[in-house]
């Protein structure tokens, strides 16, 4: 194979500013099909990105046996359904975040994918930011000793305006923020921590968001901010703090993370403002705290500290990780991550967090 063949079902904003852009820059891609509601947008979408084949139903895509692989990025009630029959098709899946509304679809989905010996993705886009991965590095090296405690905050503002929503209505997501927001810390924190043993959250609808539906159906509004504390098997504990709710006047994204991880040999800080911060400080044992830069080899292209934005870019459209590497799994046969297996873990977590501020009790994963 010399070139995979993808298909892409979405033509919104997403599918335009991260998917295409990172596609396109491959090289080893070819994108033969796009897959939209909308005739008139999905023909402009197709026509801006020089796409060939257009289509309304991801089932006649599907049956053009066009593709070789298919990036499920539609909302997150159309990822079963649309996975499952891409999967049954011998198609490699790349599927947004969260990957279902349920354990029993993500783990559906996980296992079929297995069965079939495709390679799969979702794409928790922020393990990928320079400093993350440095402060991976320092975590597997040792620099924090046995790990004690993470504290991960995620602040957003897309929620602070009320009304119907389709992100916080638990009939199309299958829970709120604590999906569509706290699954990339939650991912991070298994990725940073390992597994989790325990889950105790309390989550909350804060802003109005109406009882109905815009075609009048009743409607569940859930969660657009929680915290939820998680027990890790290592015997660390960890807290995440999720918002859209945030006032937050950045540019770009609107939004602001902080991460914290203490051990028994040290300390890390990280802040990103998603504007023109994006800094770690540290220290370890006989140190005092200072400021801790990623080296060339992590920096690669995003070696912009002052504009996160365009860092963010370059990781994903120069540096080729992420969607890249996803493609290149495919031409070489080779592993790759964040797999379905990464998206079912964090699912679990995400549906034990709903649980526990449903029943007030810590919820136990028994993994």
């Amino acid at each position: 194979m010399n070139k995979v063949r993808v298909g892409i079902v979405n033509t919104g904003w997403w599918a335009d500013a991260m998917y295409l852009p990172a596609l396109t820059a491959h090289g080893g891609v070819e994108v033969t099909a796009v897959c939209g509601r909308n005739p008139e947008k999905a023909d402009t979408f197709a026509k801006s990105w020089s796409i060939p084949n257009v289509f309304t139903s991801y089932k006649d895509l599907l049956e053009s046996n066009l593709c070789d692989a298919l990036i499920v990025a539609s909302t997150t009630d159309t990822h079963h359904e649309i996975t499952m029959a891409a999967l049954e098709k011998g198609l490699n899946v790349l599927c947004e975040k969260p990957l279902a509304r349920s354990t029993q679809e993500a783990q559906e989905m996980t296992e079929l994918a297995k069965a079939k010996g495709l390679k799969t993705m979702v794409p928790f886009t922020y393990r990928y930011m320079p400093h993350n991965r440095y402060m991976k590095k320092l975590i597997e090296d040792g620099y924090i000793g046995k790990p004690y405690h993470l504290n991960i905050r995620y602040y957003h503002d897309f929620g602070r305006n009320p009304g119907y929503g389709w992100g916080w209505d638990s009939d199309l997501v299958g829970a709120g923020d604590v999906a569509n927001l706290a699954s990339h810390p939650i991912y991070l924190a298994l990725w940073y921590f390992g597994e989790v043993d325990t889950v105790t959250a309390e989550l909350n609808q804060t802003i109005d968001r109406g009882d109905t539906t815009p075609s009048g159906e009743a409607m569940n509004a859930a969660d657009d901010n929680g915290v939820l504390t998680l027990r890790f098997k290592n015997g660390a504990m960890g807290t995440i703090h999720y918002s859209s709710l945030s006032y937050e006047t950045t540019s770009a994204f609107k939004q602001q993370h902080y991460y914290e991880f203490q051990g028994s040999k040290g300390t890390l800080y990280h802040k990103n403002n998603w504007y023109d911060v994006q800094e770690t400080i540290g220290a370890t044992e006989g140190e005092e705290l200072r400021p801790l830069n990623p080296p060339d080899e992590i920096w690669g292209s995003a070696n912009i500290p002052d504009n996160v934005h365009e860092s963010y870019k370059a990781i994903f459209r120069q540096d080729k990780l992420m969607i890249g590497e996803f493609i290149d799994a495919i031409l070489n046969d080779t592993a790759v991550t964040p797999t379905f297996e990464d998206g079912l873990a964090v699912q679990q977590i995400i549906e034990a967090a709903v649980q526990s501020s449903a029943q007030g009790k810590r919820i136990s994963l028994n993994n």
